[in-house]
């Protein structure tokens, strides 16, 4: 079992039990120390004091069963307007609305970033529609990363 897979299985209990959604766990290893970092969601949208109150919790749990082994910042944070995505699940309620992917390497001089509109979520993957009216068809396990765009009209 990975880091995160810990991370998620002893998390998402105190998230969900404080009636919000765990939308993302990532960690970070940097040359002095290391960044956990909490993503939360629930319908309405996350507050300041929302951040609080999970980070108190994830603090206290996270200091009695120690599963990090390196010093660490925690940071409790909303997914925000243009949210990772970090399950296909996640993806399912986005049919229409624009992404951006980064696919794995794909060899040298190969294009490795895709933008377009989500048109179907199915069977493990994703089929976008670029700006000239193709589709085009990414499993997930290929997919390195999936964010939302969010555009706003002048």
């Amino acid at each position: 079992m990975t880091l995160l897979e810990k991370l998620d299985q002893l998390l998402r209990p105190v998230v969900t039990g404080l009636n919000y959604v765990l939308w993302g766990i990532e960690f970070a290893r940097h040359a002095q120390s290391a960044t956990l970092r909490i993503y939360i969601d629930r319908a309405g949208g996350i507050t300041v004091d929302d951040c609080a109150r999970v980070s108190r919790q994830v603090s206290a749990l996270m200091d009695v069963e120690d599963p990090i082994d390196v010093p660490y910042r925690l940071e409790v944070s909303s997914p925000g307007l243009e949210r990772s995505f970090f399950s296909f699940d996640q993806l399912a309620d986005y049919i229409d609305a624009e992404i951006r992917l980064r696919i794995h390497s794909l060899g040298k001089g190969k294009k490795r970033n895709f933008t377009g509109f989500l048109r179907k979520h199915a069977d493990g993957q994703l089929t976008l529609e670029d700006e000239t009216g193709q589709l085009l068809v990414f499993p997930w396990s290929d997919v390195e990363k999936a964010s939302l765009i969010v555009r706003f009209d002048d």
